[in-house]
């Protein structure tokens, strides 16, 4: 297996962004994963006042149509920021991602629509299976 840092990178701001607006990172197959290795960089500069940032990782069969994970005790996905700053954080994925065929990491707006001043890049890290072990799932 080999590191794979910094892929499927997407930058970009909340303007004029409804409330909710989800920016999402590419979709990644999970076959291609390292069990456990999986987590988003995320760095946001939040200038508007009471906005509020939350990550979710998001799963899907077909790549068409996703689904939120949860934590096992159901509780809510955990917010990253609330009004303005800024901040960088590595969000793990749940260990169950293999379940569905592709992963992808979303950041949600919400309290108050963004501006061009709320910015964010995001990218992928991960620990890459041998192109073996993709093929050949047990």
């Amino acid at each position: 297996m080999h590191r794979i840092t910094g892929s499927n990178t997407a930058t970009g701001t909340f303007v004029l962004g409804p409330l909710g607006a989800a920016k999402s990172l590419a979709a990644l197959e999970t076959s291609r994963i390292g069990p456990g290795s999986l987590a988003a960089k995320v760095y946001w500069f939040a200038h508007t006042e009471s906005i509020t940032l939350t990550g979710k990782w998001q799963g899907s069969a077909d790549g068409t149509t996703w689904v939120d994970y949860v934590p096992m005790n159901n509780a809510a996905h955990v917010v990253l920021q609330t009004t303005t700053g800024s901040g960088t954080k590595l969000v793990a994925a749940p260990d169950c991602i293999s379940g569905l065929s592709y992963v992808r990491f979303s950041l949600v707006s919400g309290a108050v629509s963004g501006t061009s001043g709320d910015a964010y890049t995001m990218s992928y890290n991960y620990m890459a299976k041998s192109p073996f072990e993709a093929a050949f799932r047990w």
